[in-house]
């Protein structure tokens, strides 16, 4: 083998071995983010979040108040609750750019005229 043929494949190498690192540095920046419970969605603009389970909340479940975000449900349910006339939510949401897909949001219970399945406040 030549010395050009050597220094071509020894440079391949290296360009291929540079590109399967940006990759996987991608992926973990971009990495999707399981969500498992009720609550505040942690988190950062530009995040994509997925339910690994149905969700169950005496009140309000799911709360979202970061930009650019996307909640993929998977086909999972949101169930939520009011015990009076309070209001309550599936998915409260207060930040624009919020996406949601594939999305089940049920009440368990209707004794609140006031509760809704998901509701995107005008902040």
């Amino acid at each position: 083998m030549s010395v050009m043929m050597k220094f071509i494949l020894n440079y391949k190498v290296k360009f291929l071995c540079t590109l399967l690192f940006l990759v996987f540095l991608v992926q973990a920046v971009f990495a999707d983010t399981p969500v498992s419970s009720c609550g505040y969605l942690p988190g950062v603009s530009g995040e994509t979040y997925y339910l690994t389970k149905n969700l169950n909340s005496y009140g309000t479940c799911l709360i979202i108040d970061i930009p650019n975000v996307t909640l993929d449900c998977r086909g999972y349910t949101i169930y939520y609750a009011s015990w009076s006339d309070e209001a309550y939510y599936g998915i409260y949401i207060s930040a624009n750019y919020v996406r949601l897909k594939n999305c089940k949001v049920q009440q368990i219970n209707s004794s609140s005229q006031y509760s809704h399945g998901i509701y995107i406040d005008s902040s």
